[in-house]
């Protein structure tokens, strides 16, 4: 997808093939209500939304059974493929609405918060940032990297970045572990030094071996 050369280390950037459910295979989301004739969307509610006869009975329902502080509508665009929003999608025909997402006071309280912490706009925020999450995960936007030195030798791998603030997470976690490789390879090359030269290795052969490359950005 994307090859990366930094100090000496190539990084390749890659889909996440095999990437987790967040909703289901992680804890501390928001709840969701969701549901589509011809998709196995996520509901961790009491209701069958089928029994109903339309959103806003089923909007109705939550509001009576779990009180929530915040709730917004999910809506869902369907063509080629699918992607979720809390927003209408300009094209009306392969779209419509599939549910909502809400926080209710028992979910504040599994995230050591107590109602009235979050204001309504900033509760509004954190149910949008778990429908990103979740739409980076059916849409496929979800990454993983690994690291080879120059000999072509994986040296580490991570996969499961969500989105694009994700991937730019894992650029620099990358980063980070390829500087941590030169690091470990100039401590073993500064060992390997000393033991030459109480070794007593000539200095014109300790040049030729021990040589060791530094790179830039």
């Amino acid at each position: 997808m994307e090859t990366l050369h930094y100090k000496g280390y190539e990084i390749k950037i890659e889909r996440d093939d095999f990437p987790q459910n967040p909703l289901r295979d992680w804890d501390g989301h928001v709840l969701f209500c969701l549901n589509h004739k011809r998709y196995d969307l996520h509901n961790n509610t009491d209701f069958d939304t089928n029994e109903f006869e339309s959103w806003e009975a089923i909007r109705e329902a939550i509001e009576d059974e779990y009180c929530p502080l915040a709730i917004l509508s999910v809506f869902m665009y369907d063509h080629g493929g699918i992607t979720i929003k809390t927003s209408p999608f300009i094209c009306c025909w392969d779209s419509s609405q599939i549910g909502f997402a809400f926080i209710d006071i028992p979910t504040l309280k599994q995230w050591g918060l107590r109602a009235g912490d979050k204001t309504a706009k900033e509760l509004e925020e954190m149910i949008r940032d778990n429908v990103r999450l979740y739409d980076d995960y059916l849409t496929g936007n979800v990454f993983g990297y690994s690291i080879a030195d120059s000999s072509g030798n994986t040296l580490d791998s991570c996969y499961g970045y969500y989105g694009d603030l994700g991937k730019e997470d894992m650029i620099g976690e990358a980063k980070s572990n390829d500087e941590h490789y030169l690091r470990q390879k100039i401590v073993k090359h500064a060992i390997k030094v000393k033991r030459w030269i109480r070794s007593q290795v000539p200095l014109i052969y300790r040049q030729s071996i021990g040589q060791i490359h530094f790179y830039s950005k």
